[in-house]
This record gives C-alpha cells, sequence and structure tokens, in this order.
C-alpha cells in the first residue's frame, strides 16, 4: 500500500499533466518555486496542509483528490472540452435521427 506522501507526490503530478500545466504554471499558480513541486511530485515527502490547499487551488480542484488512493476521474478543463464535445456529438445524432 503507498504511503499517503505517495499518493499526493503522483496526484499533484498526473493532475499537473493532465491540466497541461508545467511545474512552472503550478508554482506561479501556487507562489511555490518550481524547486519545491518538482520535490513533491518526485521526492514524496509530508508537506504541510496549507502546501496540500494551495496546490490543489493551483488545480482548480477540490484537496480530496489530492489525498484518495482510489483512482481520480479525470479533471480539468481539457476534459470539460471532451465532455462538451461529446455530449454535442451526442445530440447531433440524437437531433438526425428524428429529422431522417
Amino acid at each position: 500500500m503507498a504511503s499517503l506522501a505517495q499518493i499526493v507526490s503522483s496526484r499533484v503530478r498526473l493532475l499537473r499533466a493532465d491540466l497541461k500545466l508545467t511545474q512552472d504554471d503550478l508554482a506561479s499558480r501556487t507562489g511555490y518555486s518550481v524547486q519545491y513541486i518538482s520535490k513533491i511530485e518526485n521526492q514524496p515527502a509530508n508537506i504541510s496542509l496549507e502546501a496540500l490547499e494551495r496546490i490543489a487551488m493551483g488545480l482548480e480542484i477540490d484537496p480530496v483528490h489530492l489525498i484518495s488512493e482510489r483512482e481520480v476521474v479525470q479533471l480539468g478543463r481539457p476534459n470539460i472540452k471532451r465532455s462538451l464535445h461529446k455530449a454535442i456529438q451526442i445530440l447531433q445524432r440524437m437531433d438526425s435521427q428524428i429529422i431522417d
């Protein structure tokens, strides 16, 4: 079983990448240095609750998504766009079936 520090480390890295943010982008959003973001992602260590909260805010997610051991539903704007695109496709198909 992974430690909480390992879970947070991997979640930060995965969610940041999912949002297509660089470590520099996340550092700017949180006020932390790039080195600190890198350390969190690559060297699982205990971080403060304040750091957890600031990183979650920088990723625009609820902090619980950083500590969940379960798979986290892909988050972020790129996935919202994909979901909206799929919904539009479904509606267009339904519309064309009604017309036919």
